[in-house]
């Protein structure tokens, strides 16, 4: 069980940083008021929360025999519908955010290249940078979904492996 409460609170994190890098770039001024304690605190205390909870509806629904891997699968009932379900969505959030995210560095990079210089002398430097963190962005979501998505298809193979 201690792999499944790292996963939960894990995934909590991070979420809550892909949550703060969507205000840094939507509400600058907003993120720059943010205390990091606080948010750091609370970030942490969401993710024990959701962790805490799950080992609590965990432990009423718990069924005895081994499991392979996908620890929640050794409950039954509403435990691994809700569990199933609300990591999708939290992983559907986060790389939805890391989309908004990229949709505003290409605005606010657009606007600063049109604006900043007339006479296209730094298009080429505001362009090099937008593809750095374009691409760094890429990076982050493309490793982002192939963990999420690898580690969910072995698992689900392992199962059907063991079913037989």
């Amino acid at each position: 069980m201690p792999a499944v409460v790292g996963v939960d609170f894990t995934l909590i994190i991070v979420a809550s940083i892909a949550l703060e890098r969507l205000l840094c770039t939507s509400h600058p001024m907003f993120h720059k008021r943010i205390e990091p304690k606080i948010y750091v605190g609370i970030a942490c205390l969401c993710a024990l929360i959701y962790a805490a909870s799950f080992r609590i509806l965990a432990y009423f629904t718990v069924v005895d025999f081994p499991v392979m891997c996908i620890a929640p699968f050794a409950t039954f009932g509403v435990t691994v519908d809700v569990w199933f379900s609300s990591n999708f969505c939290i992983n559907a959030g986060i790389v939805l955010s890391y989309v908004h995210i990229r949709r505003n560095v290409k605005t606010s990079v657009a606007g600063i290249v049109i604006h900043q210089n007339p006479f296209l002398a730094g298009t080429v430097v505001e362009n090099a940078e937008y593809r750095k963190i374009n691409k760094s962005l890429q990076t982050h979501v493309c490793v982002y979904l192939l963990g999420w998505a690898s580690v969910s298809i072995m698992s689900i193979l392992i199962v059907f492996i063991i079913a037989e």
